[in-house]
């Protein structure tokens, strides 16, 4: 799987876990979760991502980007009005050279 049509998910509002590990999507729309109100995990890792953009999911807690191509992250700039991540994998971002990461309760960086 290397892309996803930015309304894959569209009509399914009552998702709790997205997983969407060991593909090879290189990016995905930054609207693509928007109307996941419901969603508490989301697991992208094994894949070539360099960014992903997350907003407004109130009831959001796990983020497993392990194994990405991510340099920088920022949880003022990439994941707005976000006020429950509690556990973010940053595992095996090789690339990775900064991350400014306020309110995270759980982070796993392994390089």
């Amino acid at each position: 799987l290397i892309y996803l049509p930015k309304t894959i998910f569209q009509n399914l509002s009552h998702l709790i876990q997205i997983d969407l590990s060991s593909n090879q999507i290189q990016s995905l729309e930054s609207s693509i979760f928007d109307n996941l109100s419901n969603l508490n995990y989301l697991y992208l890792s094994k894949n070539r991502l360099n960014r992903v953009y997350l907003k407004n999911l109130s009831k959001f807690n796990v983020l497993d980007l392990a194994g990405n191509q991510f340099e920088i992250i920022s949880d003022r700039e990439q994941f707005k009005n976000m006020p429950i991540i509690t556990s973010i994998n940053l595992d095996n971002n090789t690339n990775l050279k900064n991350f400014l990461l306020d309110n995270i309760k759980i982070l796993s960086v392994g390089l």
